[in-house]
């Protein structure tokens, strides 16, 4: 997996989640629907940290268009809160620091009223 940043949609895995679920939506296709396409499509086949990466940035892009669903959004809250994601960036103290700012960001954000739902 490449990664560009600490940033959520700073690696290719997550940059193909958001492009795939904001397809599917525009498809036509439900919450619910999507969520389950995705989830299908991917799980199967990523290694634990990727998983992380895959509801961490499934939960992001569900909220910033206002459909976060709330399997996606408990997912996403586990992995910040017990910081399984942050063991990947052991080597990188300072990306690891920056990282973790980014998650409580994001944690911030999914536990916040969004207007758009």
């Amino acid at each position: 997996m490449y990664v560009s940043g600490v940033g959520i949609f700073e690696d290719d895995l997550s940059e193909d989640i958001k492009f795939d679920f904001q397809n599917l939506i525009s498809d036509g296709y439900s919450l619910e629907k999507a969520t389950s396409i995705l989830i299908s499509k991917y799980v199967p086949s990523l290694r634990k940290y990727e998983e992380n990466v895959f509801w961490i940035a499934l939960a992001a892009i569900q909220w910033e268009m206002g459909r976060l669903e709330p399997l996606v959004k408990e997912k996403a809250i586990n992995i910040i809160d017990n910081k399984s994601d942050l063991k990947r960036w052991w080597r990188e103290p300072e990306l690891k620091e920056k990282r973790e700012k980014v998650l409580k960001n994001l944690k911030e954000k999914l536990l916040s009223p969004n207007s758009k739902i």
